[in-house]
């Protein structure tokens, strides 16, 4: 969890799916959050059921936005403890070949350029405070991917190439930076492809050691705990939360599995 007694944790994307997750748990810790989306419908809702949590609105892809809210934040609330990134950009899915230019800005000014955005406006006061949290969600396609993902995968790559380069850089002044990177994980945007063909489900937890979908709880536990105190000696790092799934290079069914 957060360390108690210091600042808010941040938390972009915090909409649906991971970052809502994410943001619920750090309030049910009785952490203060604040909740960041680009509409504050989804976390107005939050807020409404967690007097701990701000509902602010804000688009990582642009930069007056980012700064406005950080200088926000900072000045209501103090030097965030935590900032956890979960703005994502949808998949830009499909051949290459074919991919225009324009759906791979997108995919890059969300995944990559807003999270150096975020990491930079809030990372300041971090370091200005001399202590801070980053944990940047990338994702297991960095690892071993799927046809037609080319930028996703080019974005989410730049994300830990940025954690790396943070680390290295804010380390000293008492800010970690990492990132988790979950693999087949059961959201409200993995479920229309796992709904799509009953196959794909099966396909997955077939090639999962751990014989399942993973379920938000499973990447909040690790967010939780790198976002905390007890990740100090922790930097650089990305935290795979797969169930196995990339260490796998079996073929088919999963030959151990009770």
């Amino acid at each position: 969890m957060a360390d108690p007694g210091r600042g808010p944790v941040v938390v972009t994307g915090a909409g649906s799916g991971i970052g809502r997750a994410v943001a619920e748990a750090f309030a049910r810790q009785g952490a203060t959050v604040v909740a960041l989306a680009r509409s504050t419908d989804a976390t107005g809702e939050l807020a409404a059921q967690h007097d701990s949590v701000v509902s602010l609105s804000m688009d990582v892809t642009v930069e007056d936005s980012v700064v406005d809210v950080a200088a926000q934040v900072t000045r209501d609330h103090g030097a965030p403890s935590a900032l956890v990134t979960c703005a994502a950009a949808g998949a830009a899915a499909g051949p290459t070949e074919s991919l225009s230019l324009s759906a791979w800005r997108d995919a890059l000014e969300c995944d990559l350029t807003g999270t150096f955005l975020s990491n930079r406006e809030f990372g300041r006061p971090m370091l200005k405070a001399g202590y801070g949290r980053i944990v940047n969600m990338t994702s297991f396609h960095t690892v071993a991917t799927y046809p037609q993902r080319a930028a996703y995968v080019a974005a989410k790559s730049g994300v830990e190439g940025l954690v790396k380069g943070l680390a290295v850089e804010w380390g000293g002044r008492g800010v970690t930076v990492n990132a988790v990177a979950p693999g087949p994980i059961r959201t409200p945007r993995t479920q229309f492809f796992l709904d799509s063909d009953p196959a794909n489900e099966a396909g997955m937890i077939g090639r999962t050691p751990a014989g399942r979908i993973g379920e938000l709880p499973d990447v909040v536990a690790a967010v939780s705990f790198l976002a905390g105190p007890d990740a100090a000696w922790i930097s650089g790092q990305v935290l795979v939360v797969d169930g196995g799934w990339t260490s796998n290079a079996w073929w088919g069914q999963h030959p151990f599995r009770p």
